[in-house]
């Protein structure tokens, strides 16, 4: 299972700062 759980974890890496700038941008996206 630890291979398994390292890959997603790799794999879903690239997309935390995705998600990140995404909710910091979420209130102007709003107000726009």
């Amino acid at each position: 299972m630890a291979p398994v759980s390292h890959n997603l974890a790799a794999a879903a890496l690239p997309l935390v700062p995705f998600a990140f700038l995404l909710i910091l941008n979420a209130p102007f996206i709003a107000r726009a």
